[in-house]
């Protein structure tokens, strides 16, 4: 176990706790939005709806693009980014 931000960590893919609408909530799911740009905000917007404004059931998830999303990688000093979101 390690205390740190998430968004610090090298990974490929990072899990957001979204909410049903899967559009930008508050929290870190608004951290990962706002860090994510605008291309993580279209790949968001482009998930579609099966009710409306539902994107993402409670107890479901969807996998988008990253965006811009980015960690620092520790080893080199580098900005890598993320290639995936599961917003769940």
């Amino acid at each position: 176990m390690i205390k740190a931000n998430i968004l610090d960590l090298p990974a490929d893919a990072i899990v957001n706790p979204a909410n049903e609408g899967c559009l930008s909530g508050g929290g870190l799911d608004g951290q990962i939005t706002a860090a994510g740009g605008e291309a993580l905000l279209e790949a968001r917007e482009n998930i579609p709806q099966i009710r409306l404004g539902i994107r993402c059931p409670v107890g479901e998830s969807r996998i988008t693009r990253a965006g811009d999303l980015k960690y620092l990688e520790q080893n080199t000093g580098d900005n890598v980014n993320f290639k995936y979101v599961f917003h769940t």
